[in-house]
């Protein structure tokens, strides 16, 4: 069978609709053990009941530090700060180094990568202004990239003015 052969028997885009629309009721829900789950969909909204993590995270291995006190560290005029030890709050001038993963001290508004900093002794310098934040996705990111996941069964209705699903574009 050839591709054209394939593609003999389009729809129209108001057949596709018109199918699509006859099946608009979603199937009965049931509850499901999550190894079961793969391939369903959801019947309705997830609700969390809190939020977590409950803290900043650090998403790259590097130093947490109060972004301002990089202002105007480049090449030639290269800025330093002191290291502290990790269980301290970040200050004016301190730093501590973080893991990815690892809850940001108590202070810091942004994490700058190993490779900004070259750490001597109980100092590091800075060669290069380091922007604030984020230091962790914050709960709203977090939130939406849950919900674009995990969208209900027959969510795509709702956008029908913006586009059709995939099946029933035209090519």
């Amino acid at each position: 069978m050839t591709l054209q052969a394939s593609f003999a028997e389009r729809l129209s885009l108001a057949d596709a609709w018109a199918w699509l629309d006859a099946y608009r009721d979603a199937p009965a829900s049931e509850p499901l053990p999550l190894p079961e789950a793969l391939g369903r969909v959801l019947s309705a909204p997830l609700a969390f009941p809190e939020d977590r993590p409950d803290r900043e995270l650090a998403l790259i291995d590097g130093y947490a530090l109060q972004a301002e006190f990089t202002l105007g560290a480049d090449s030639y005029n290269p800025l330093s700060l002191t290291l502290v030890p990790k269980g301290a709050p970040v200050t004016a001038g301190s730093a501590i180094v973080c893991c990815a993963g690892e809850a940001v001290p108590p202070g810091a508004d942004a994490v700058a990568p190993l490779d900004v900093g070259q750490a001597t002794g109980a100092v590091v310098d800075f060669c290069a202004v380091v922007a604030r934040g984020p230091v962790s996705r914050t709960k709203a990111t977090r939130r939406a990239a849950a919900t674009s996941r995990l969208r209900r069964a027959g969510d795509w209705r709702r956008r029908r003015s913006r586009s059709p699903p995939r099946s029933a574009r035209r090519n």
